[in-house]
């Protein structure tokens, strides 16, 4: 018992760790916040799992039919807990930077097969014994299909960090390498107990990556605006600040957006509606813009900072966002409509300040809202 005690000290100490951390991140998230609840889920089935491994290793080798039971129970839950741990990092990383590629999509359906296949496997593994097995001294044993079981749980954390790798750029350095970290940790822990056949270290290192996630979403609450997913004014300034220090020349396009009629909008259709409009009006800008940056000024202005020092590039986007919106406004028959007005500009950092730059391109925007307006008049 005691070299039992000595093998589970560590889920022990993490188990208490998060049953307290559970309490304080359900009393500082926004509760209301879908990645705030899907975290939660995660602290939850992380400390069930560390529970369970706990009472397995506790009565592993104790003799007894029920011993038996109860080691096939316990090992088969966490498998297929394990399967949902490993899917909730994927619907973080897809939640917060909602990939629109076709290409995911087919990857999530092959995923969800393989899932699918892998929990059925886990299931019948008391008649087949393809992924674990418990001996008649009621000893845990892997088998020759638990690495292949391995490696199809992990499909979903490796797809959470190329989720974000490849959208790096919506957010700033510092949230990155807190991600990036907390998305490895279980396979640093995978890759140790490999290492140290019999140690108890896997579930204990995601412990890890979900505190050094806890960092993030406390983060987020103070970089991102709550109702778009955008970028506030602060990130946006710091980013700069980070893109000054790695290269002095700043040289990159910049779009400045307003939403009109909004005031009109919240008058009469109230302020669900005008949200609704924001909202819908930076997934427009989003369809277009793709992985690079949007930040919400303040109410309904926004600037998108664009990988490009083209003027041409510029215009094509401001070209194509007003194609989204009459698009949008054409398919979605609402009560009013979602109209953005637009300036644009190529800012460097040699002949401006940013600040004096958005002022430029502002007035550019209100030329175009005005010019918009007296169309619609004329129409």
């Amino acid at each position: 018992m005691a070299d039992a005690l000595g093998k589970v000290s560590i889920n022990i100490f993490m188990s208490v760790f998060l049953f307290i951390f559970i309490y304080i991140a359900y009393f500082t998230l926004d509760k209301k916040d879908k990645i705030s609840k899907l975290y939660i889920a995660m602290l939850l089935t992380n400390i069930v799992v560390l529970l369970l491994e706990i009472l397995a290793s506790l009565v592993e080798g104790e003799k007894g039919y029920h011993i038996h039971i109860i080691l096939y129970a316990s090992y088969m839950t966490i498998f297929i807990l394990g399967v949902f741990l490993s899917f909730y990092w994927y619907l973080i990383m897809k939640k917060f930077f909602k990939p629109s590629s076709s290409k995911f999509k087919a990857i999530e359906f092959f995923l969800l097969i393989v899932q699918i296949l892998n929990i059925v496997i886990i299931l019948f593994t008391p008649f087949a014994k393809q992924i674990f097995y418990i001996d008649d001294n009621n000893i845990y044993h892997r088998s020759y299909g638990f690495y292949y079981q391995s490696l199809a749980v992990y499909y979903y954390p490796l797809l959470a960090f190329y989720t974000l790798i490849r959208e790096r750029k919506k957010i700033l350095k510092e949230d990155f390498i807190i991600l990036s970290t907390a998305i490895l940790m279980p396979f640093i822990g995978v890759i140790l107990q490999f290492i140290y056949y019999g140690t108890l270290i896997i579930w204990s290192s995601t412990g890890i990556g979900l505190v050094l996630t806890y960092i993030f979403l406390k983060q987020k609450m103070v970089q991102y605006d709550a109702l778009t997913g955008t970028w506030n004014r602060g990130s946006l300034f710091r980013y700069l600040e980070q893109r000054k220090k790695v290269n002095k020349k700043n040289l990159f396009g910049v779009l400045s957006f307003d939403l009109d009629g909004l005031k009109s909008i919240n008058d009469i259709h109230g302020h669900n509606s005008g949200d609704y409009a924001i909202i819908a009006a930076v997934n427009i800008i989003r369809t277009v813009i793709g992985r690079n940056i949007i930040t919400r000024m303040g109410g309904d202005e926004f600037i998108a900072v664009i990988d490009s020092k083209e003027v041409l590039e510029l215009e094509r986007i401001k070209s194509e966002i007003n194609k989204q919106e009459e698009l949008f406004n054409v398919n979605r028959k609402l009560p009013f409509e979602v109209k953005i007005s637009i300036g644009y500009g190529v800012f460097d950092s040699d002949k401006i300040q940013f600040d004096e730059f958005i002022d430029s391109i502002d007035k550019l925007m209100y030329i175009d809202k005005n010019n918009r307006k007296k169309n619609r008049e004329a129409d």
